[in-house]
């Protein structure tokens, strides 16, 4: 596994590029929000839609290869604000059933046509300054907190596996809850989730509120949520989203690939 060495990075995760409930100005304008220019944005996993990943799928998501030409385009957008190098990791989306793995073909893509873009598998570590940073999509829920208790458990188990290797990891950052939090101390370590970039369904509504989108600034041993404007973010999901994302996904690619 790689590691990264840098100054500063802002982490995202579940931007489901490609979904009916995409928030694309929710994105956009928590990027723009960055109090500071980082060296790398990266994306922990679940940047697009996938297909197949649960059944009636294809009535909520665009088909794969608009998919990956609207990703390109919004990573594109993001990086002309941030003039940041952008990093993908895999998620449980990023895939199809018959198992292309979307984030790759996605990194290949943008890469030929000139986005500044990395794609590390699923996972990555950045060593900053004086912490280890490992980067997962996660997997699990949980109603009551935004770290699932089995995929703590796992950290656990990855914690003890890196220092057999002479490493010490301080701190776990995952996507994959959509639920915004930082700096939750378990029992040697830190971990921190990353908000989500979807509105709800109807049914989750009912089951609890929608978690707060954003993303984690980490610049030196300091840890900032950067979230977007709310007036924007409410705007956006009173709209009608899939009738608003049709256009926007047309427009999109559009955009990057001119068809």
């Amino acid at each position: 596994m790689e590691t990264l060495k840098c100054n500063s990075f802002f982490a995202i995760a579940d931007t489901h590029i490609g979904d009916i409930r995409f928030l694309y100005e929710t994105l956009i304008s928590t990027v723009k929000r960055l109090p500071q220019r980082v060296e790398y944005i990266i994306v922990c996993g679940d940047l697009v839609a996938g297909r197949g990943i649960y059944r009636l799928q294809e009535l909520d998501a665009m088909p794969v290869p608009y998919q990956v030409a609207a990703a390109c385009a919004v990573l594109s957008e993001v990086q002309q604000i941030t003039k940041s190098k952008i990093i993908l990791l895999s998620g449980n989306h990023d895939r199809t059933n018959d198992g292309i793995d979307l984030t790759e073909m996605t990194y290949r893509y943008g890469k030929s046509e000139g986005l500044d873009v990395e794609w590390k598998g699923s996972e990555v570590v950045v060593k900053l300054k004086d912490e280890r940073i490992y980067l997962h999509h996660g997997f699990g829920y949980s109603r009551n907190s935004p770290h699932a208790p089995a995929y703590l458990a796992h950290l656990a188990l990855k914690y003890a596996a890196f220092l057999e290797r002479g490493l010490r990891i301080t701190r776990f950052v995952h996507g994959h809850t959509h639920w915004l939090s930082h700096s939750l101390y378990y029992t040697s370590f830190m971990v921190d989730s990353l908000g989500g970039f979807q509105s709800y369904m109807k049914a989750q509504e009912r089951l609890m509120p929608m978690s707060p989108p954003g993303g984690l600034l980490y610049t030196g041993n300091t840890v900032l949520a950067v979230t977007p404007d709310q007036k924007i973010l409410q705007r956006e999901i009173s709209q009608d989203l899939r009738k608003r994302n049709q256009v926007l996904y047309a427009r999109l690619c559009h955009t990057f690939i001119g068809a």
